[in-house]
């Protein structure tokens, strides 16, 4: 069989890593997978076995004619939309009916990140602000759901995104940890961002925002019970008052930020989707995320909760403060369906950034507290095992399609 991943986001590289690790797992059993990429994801197909194409902001008034061409020549048995949500934005920019799919003579899937049938299509964005994205999914042929951050079961459209996991040596986590000038016996908090975080955006409120999250986190770490080391993976540092506990990086490669990560003891998140948090899943290092439920206009408006002088000063300095599962852009309303009852939340917790007893608590649990942690990890071992269950996204597609031949 031959596949066609059309890939068009140009802001992250979430969605075209989700339709990577389909190719792969399509290209491991005998299939053939080509890509139609936003020039942005380049980066990513180097190194991989699949041909792709690039596609340029400049171009996307000729998608249309570029796809019907690729698919004319490479006469795929399927095209998969990697994902919905990215997709119907290229679309909207290209000013693209997206009914033109219909004419391209091979079944079309997506991968619905967001299944959206429980998210629904209004995205709440800087708080005040929203994203509707059109409904045209009745004029695809079939979906992929990811596991995680969808919850397993109640569909046949799921499948495991859990990615296999690094075997880290114990000499090799030693060797990371001192190249960092961090000590053995001191722990190591990480947090990622990834480029769309530090874009320039509209809103003020979501440049504050981006600004000053990260100032908050370093400014837990280091409230800790102990000398934590916060190790920072991403495009530019941020300034955070830890002295030389405060170890920025520049993103690196998928292997090497592989061998980070396991050499990690706890990954703190500021987006409950990011893909790295089920790399550390799988790694055996326990995650949180940090999340904000409140709007917030004024520290007055805690009313008789008692806070610190440092958050006081953080939420004085940052409010207005609006709800986000996804920081620095929002998504709270938009994902609560999707997270209300599922087993995800179990085991990487959402820390809301306002109560700082328990931020506290459970960030120290983690890492100093060995039946804490014992307690955390085997919930976590138990979460992977039951999404293994699920099947891979490569033999779900292979199922469908094979009802097409």
């Amino acid at each position: 069989m031959k596949y066609l991943f059309v890939a068009l986001s140009a802001k992250g590289y979430g969605e075209t890593i989700l339709g990577i690790r389909v190719a792969r797992e399509l290209h491991e059993a005998g299939h053939e997978c080509n890509f139609l990429v936003h020039e942005s994801a380049l980066p990513l197909l180097v190194d991989t076995p699949f041909r792709h194409m690039k596609v340029t902001d400049h171009a996307l008034g000729l998608l249309k004619a570029i796809l019907l061409t690729r698919v004319q020549k490479s006469k795929p048995d399927s095209v998969i939309l990697s994902d919905y949500f990215t997709t119907d934005l290229a679309f909207e920019r290209a000013r693209l009916d997206p009914s033109f799919l219909t004419q391209l003579d091979v079944p079309v899937g997506m991968i619905d990140t967001w299944d959206m049938r429980r998210s629904g299509t209004t995205i709440d964005v800087f708080g005040n602000g929203r994203r509707d994205f059109d409904d045209w999914s009745a004029l695809l042929d079939y979906r992929l759901i990811p596991v995680p951050i969808a919850p397993p079961g109640d569909t046949k459209d799921k499948y495991c995104t859990l990615p296999v996991p690094e075997n880290v040596h114990k000499k090799v986590r030693r060797h990371i940890r001192r190249d960092l000038g961090i000590p053995p016996d001191e722990p190591v908090v990480l947090f990622c961002t990834a480029a769309w975080q530090h874009a320039r955006f509209t809103s003020d409120h979501g440049n504050r925002l981006a600004r000053l999250l990260p100032v908050l986190i370093a400014q837990y770490v280091a409230r800790l019970d102990g000398p934590v080391h916060l190790v920072h993976v991403g495009p530019a540092a941020f300034p955070a008052e830890l002295g030389d506990r405060y170890h920025w990086l520049p993103s690196l490669p998928p292997d090497k930020f592989a061998l980070l990560l396991a050499s990690m003891d706890l990954l703190v998140s500021a987006n409950v989707s990011a893909t790295t948090i089920a790399r550390a899943l799988v790694a055996d290092v326990p995650s949180v995320v940090l999340t904000n439920t409140t709007a917030l206009t004024d520290l007055g408006e805690l009313g008789d909760r008692q806070v610190s002088d440092t958050l006081a000063a953080w939420i004085r300095e940052a409010a207005p403060i609006y709800p986000f599962y996804m920081w620095p852009v929002g998504y709270q309303v938009f994902l609560q369906p999707l997270l209300d009852g599922n087993p995800y939340c179990d085991v990487v917790p959402l820390l809301e950034i306002f109560d700082e007893e328990t931020v506290l608590a459970s960030l120290n649990g983690l890492l100093f507290d060995g039946d804490t942690r014992a307690r955390h990890l085997e919930r976590q071992r138990e979460y992977v095992d039951q999404t293994r269950q699920l099947p891979t996204a490569g033999h779900l597609v292979s199922n469908i399609i094979s009802e097409y031949v």
